[in-house]
Formats: C-alpha cells, structure tokens, sequence
C-alpha cells in the first residue's frame, strides 16, 4: 500500500507558477530590448553615421575646390611683378583639406567600428540563444505541469476531506445504532477481532 501524499501548501506551487510567468515576461522583454538595441546601434554607426560623414566629405571637397579657385584669382592680380601674399586663401586651403582628410578618417572609423558591431553582435546574440530558448519554451512547459500538478494535489485534498467526513459520518451512525441484539457489541473495523470461547468444562467431583 503506497503512502499518503503528504500535501501541505498548494499555494507555494502556485505562488511559484505565477513567478515563472513574471519572469518569462520580463526576461522576454529584455531580450527584444537586447535585439533592438543592438539594431539601433548598428542602424547609428552604419546609416546615421555613415551617411553624415559621406556627405561631410563632399563638402568638404567642395570646400578645397573653392579655396584653390579663390587662392588662384587672388594670385591674378599682380601688383607689378611681386605676386600677392595670399596668407588668407593659403589658410583657408589647408583648412579645407585638413577637414577631408577628417572626413576620410572618420568615414574609414565608421566602416571599421561598423564591422565590429555586426561581429560583437552575432556573438551576443548567440550567447543569449540558450536563455531565449528556454525562455521561450522550457518556462511555458513548466508553467504548464505546475498548473496541472496543482488541479491534481487539489483534487486529492478534496477526496481525502470526502473520506474523512465519510468515515466520521459512519462512525457516528455506528455509534447510534447501539449493539447488535444479543448484547454483543460488533466491533468496529478499528478493533481487533476475538477469538470464540468454547463451553467450558464442568469441575471433577
């Protein structure tokens, strides 16, 4: 004969079932946070970023253009034979490269830190498959056999409380019923049966 479960508190499976619930939540909304981060990221460095300093490059092209038509008119006009200082058109073309080569360099910055995010993004995104998966389907699962290990614990409390109020019931019954004619009393299925007495012997005379 098995023994009896010995149930004390259904409440803690389920106080535990609607803890996994929470955190399946949670943890599935940090990990779509995770994923959107990670895209904004790559959306910043590869579109924003890029985008900007490609169009900074251009104008900054632009710039060493005008500043070597500026410096050549200025040297057109002569004064006599000295030909004039152009301090001003020379500072404003050297500016004016030093802000490509800037551009070129960040441009290149980008394409590099690029590559790197789409890598370090891989690998986290491979890190966390394990957890997104059991978050994904082992919680849900679990979530699942607490729910149904608790109908079965509550449904065999109700079933012991029905057995137990049966035997008090007919336990009472019992007891006012009396004993059986005869004046022997029959004994209860808690008392161990006696043995029969045969008739005694008469005493030698």
């Amino acid at each position: 004969m098995t023994a009896p479960a010995n149930v004390r508190s259904i409440d803690a499976l389920q106080r535990l079932g609607v803890a996994l619930e929470v955190f399946q939540h949670e943890a599935s909304v940090a990990l779509d946070d995770l994923t959107m981060d990670l895209q904004r990221a790559i959306q910043w460095v590869e579109v924003d970023q890029r985008e900007y300093w490609v169009q900074e490059l251009r104008r900054a092209e632009a710039a060493v253009n005008e500043a070597k038509l500026n410096l050549s008119r200025k040297k057109m006009f002569r004064i006599g034979d000295r030909e004039p200082a152009c301090d001003e058109e020379k500072k404003a073309l050297e500016m004016a490269k030093r802000r490509v080569e800037r551009a070129r360099e960040k441009l290149e910055a980008v394409r590099r830190w690029g590559r790197l995010l789409e890598r370090e993004a891989v690998e986290c995104k491979s890190g966390v498959a394990p957890l997104a998966q059991w978050v994904e389907t082992d919680v849900p699962r679990a979530v699942a056999v607490l729910k149904q290990l608790t109908g079965a614990l509550e449904a065999y409390v109700d079933v012991a409380r029905l057995d137990a109020t049966v035997e008090a019931e007919l336990a009472t019954l019992v007891a006012q019923a009396g004993p059986p004619p005869g004046g022997q009393r029959q004994p209860s299925p808690s008392e161990p049966a006696t043995e029969p007495r045969g008739p005694t012997q008469s005493q030698e005379s």
